[in-house]
């Protein structure tokens, strides 16, 4: 019976116009997005050709050029003696700023001589260099910043290492693959953008018996209350997690692996970095805890990713549900629902407010930044955890729940 009541209510679903026009819309958002970091990455491409960076050093000479002369000229004509140490000085910077990019030109036009690095010969580059750069930290005086960059720069190159022995290409940070394009989406629908769009499509699953009123049809039935209430519920998660998963497996990891490849699942992301705050004199800074922290791969990294997006869906599906069984009115559900999902996104921003954040559900909505640690540094927070994200999640799907089960149970028949 209550398999047959989920059909039922996964047929009403969907023959609602509003669920194929919040489909399409949040299809042609993931594919927009996907879109413009294709073209992104194509454009940082092209303009870290060597022939383009030659170019644009050679404009910001000529620019650099006109500005001396200005200063040059704004130097003979000072009136006082102020005026004329300022632009003295002014002209003795951009006289360096010019060899600078003079030198740069230099050793640019080399390059385009040479035949281009292989990314091997790139990797074993950055490892030499972070190398060099661990002997300098050992000769310095030893505290708790030379400590923890030796502890990242131990990372980075073991990480190195990985991609040399294993004959694994990085992924570069401003191009096209899917880890980085996951990262990004997952970015932008943590602003509030999911919370929304999951209360305008969910909000009227209940309210929205009462307009037209077939609550009574509901509820006279010879089922339990208990089991129509499940049904709905149950019907309204698997359509909100298809919809949304669904179409990012299908665009952000199908589409764009068929273009960019699948490789790049094999490149290492670093996951799991904790922060604390710690005193430095008068000053409170935050900062990374020592050996925490890890690289996987980005195929683990997505899997941990959508496990946990799936989980942000139901807590935020469940929470809708908890506000559309609580009202009668499917545009009163609608408007409460939108405002607490943007609002409640946007607690880690709010001072005072932002240090119980950890207890808000909407603060993992941002999954890949949760995941890496690296909501915390954003937001200047040591809290956002994804272990208490999951657990945090799991309270608000069973409490919104069995308070949306109590209301309907309970609902006058009269209603």
């Amino acid at each position: 019976m209550l398999f047959r009541l989920i059909i039922n209510e996964l047929k009403k679903i969907f023959k609602r116009p509003k669920t194929w026009v919040v489909f399409a819309l949040f299809f042609v958002f993931i594919l927009g997005l996907n879109i413009i970091g294709y073209k992104s990455a194509k454009s940082w491409e092209e303009n870290s050709k060597v022939e383009n960076r030659i170019k644009s050093e050679q404009d910001y000479l000529a620019h650099e050029k006109n500005n001396l002369k200005e200063n040059e000229n704004s130097f003979k004509n000072a009136q006082t003696d102020k005026d004329k140490e300022f632009y003295k000085s002014e002209v003795g910077f951009g006289k360096d700023r010019i060899k600078e990019i003079e030198n740069t030109i230099k050793t640019l036009e080399k390059e385009k001589n040479n035949p281009p690095k292989t990314w091997q010969e790139e990797v074993k580059a950055e490892k030499k260099e972070l190398t060099n750069r661990l002997e300098e930290l050992k000769r310095q005086e030893n505290n708790i910043y030379t400590k923890r960059e030796e502890g990242h720069i131990k990372r980075e190159i073991e990480n190195n290492d990985y991609y040399l022995n294993n004959n694994i290409k990085p992924v570069d940070k401003f191009g096209f693959s899917i880890g980085e394009n996951f990262g990004i989406i997952s970015s932008l629908l943590g602003l509030g953008i999911l919370a929304a769009g999951i209360a305008v499509f969910a909000s009227d699953i209940v309210s929205g018996e009462c307009t037209p009123p077939t609550f009574k049809f509901l509820l006279v039935q010879p089922i339990s209350r208990s089991k129509v209430i499940l049904s709905k519920y149950i019907s309204i998660v698997l359509t909100t997690v298809i919809l949304i998963i669904g179409t990012q497996l299908l665009i952000t990891v199908l589409g764009v692996g068929i273009i960019d490849g699948f490789d790049t699942l094999k490149s290492m992301v670093f996951v799991d970095q904790r922060y604390e705050f710690i005193k430095q004199g008068a000053e409170t800074i935050l900062m990374p805890i020592d050996a925490t922290g890890k690289y996987v791969t980005y195929g683990a990294f997505l899997l941990r990713g959508f496990a946990m997006q799936t989980l942000f869906v139901i807590a935020v599906t469940s929470f809708v549900f908890m506000i559309s069984s609580l009202f009668n009115s499917s545009m009163m559900s609608m408007a409460v629902s939108v405002v607490v999902g943007v609002l409640g996104s946007a607690t880690m921003s709010i001072p005072y407010i932002s240090k119980f954040a950890d207890l808000n559900f909407l603060s993992y909505g941002d999954v890949a930044n949760v995941i890496m640690g690296d909501i915390n540094q954003m937001h200047n927070l040591e809290n956002i955890l994804p272990q208490t994200g999951i657990i945090v999640m799991i309270i608000t799907i069973i409490v919104t729940y069995l308070i949306a089960h109590t209301r309907f149970v309970k609902r006058d028949i009269l209603v």
